[in-house]
């Protein structure tokens, strides 16, 4: 149709909802993260380790959430290949700094929380 006025203001409107649910998703899980992880099955093994990792995955989640969210937007364009790509280049970097994040500079669980934030964001 080439109503690229209404597009541009869907594409903002998805913009803005991406930010606002990214900033109510953070409080949410920051508040309650603890609750959210015994409700998910984490065990008294593990609760130590999810909770190291929300704590830092949180950071970025607004960042995900966009990157997530526009990604669709270059795949409903058309540009699915491109759309493909990006998410295909995302978990490579996410494979390649993980062992460095988690082994290499002796972050742990953290490491790879941080690993993948910069791949997905």
């Amino acid at each position: 149709k080439q109503d690229n006025e209404k597009a541009e203001e869907i594409m903002s409107n998805c913009f803005s909802m991406l930010i606002s649910g990214g900033i109510i998703l953070t409080i949410v899980f920051l508040l309650f993260k603890e609750p959210i992880l015994w409700a998910f099955g984490a065990s008294n093994a593990t609760i130590g380790y999810g909770l190291e990792y929300l704590s830092i995955y949180l950071i970025g989640t607004i960042f995900v959430q966009i990157s997530l969210g526009m990604n669709l937007f270059v795949n409903t364009q058309g540009f699915t290949k491109i759309g493909m790509f990006t998410v295909i280049i995302g978990a490579a970097i996410n494979i390649i700094l993980d062992p460095i994040l988690i082994f290499g500079f002796n972050m742990g669980v953290k490491g790879a929380a941080l690993a993948t934030i910069i791949a997905q964001g």
